[in-house]
């Protein structure tokens, strides 16, 4: 099967938005995805792709729609990472840096750390329980993360 017609078969148009939205398999993050060229591809990359040539080196294609899930050409634009983390700042899609030494990205509270580090549980335990890995958890109990937190962040 041709990819466009694997890209048409697995896409159906959503009509209040006008949206092309991937029905096949997506990633954690909602961004359609499928087995092409002998891996794992993004929908909205092999769209663009098919348009336009390959994704120059450095480049992120960006939906402009805000549905990570959209294949539709007309919704998708070419960018840099950090066009992609201004829009989505300006859009209010980034979540605000914590105070106290947090990334915007992290998962885990100044609360949570110090929870992390009083417990008895093995860092298995702790990753599942609060959704990081048992590496960031050992880490952490190491002192080689978020050495900036103490008990009176809390």
């Amino acid at each position: 099967m041709s990819l466009a017609a694997k890209l048409e078969r697995y896409s159906i148009p959503e009509p209040n938005s006008g949206c092309l939205l991937w029905t096949g398999t997506v990633t954690r993050h909602g961004y359609g995805s499928l087995r092409w060229g002998g891996g794992m591809r993004r929908a909205h990359r092999l769209v663009w792709s098919l348009a336009h040539g390959p994704v120059p080196a450095g480049l992120v294609v960006m939906h402009k729609c805000d549905v990570p899930a959209c294949i539709n050409l007309n919704h998708l634009i070419i960018g840099t990472q950090s066009d992609n983390l201004a829009d989505a700042r300006r859009k209010g899609r980034m979540p605000q840096a914590s105070v106290g030494g947090a990334k915007a990205t992290t998962k885990l509270s100044n609360a949570d750390v110090i929870a992390i580090r009083a417990a008895s549980k093995s860092a298995r335990q702790l990753a599942e329980e609060y959704g990081v890995s048992a590496r960031h958890v050992r880490q952490i109990l190491a002192g080689q993360k978020r050495t900036s937190v103490t008990a009176f962040d809390s």
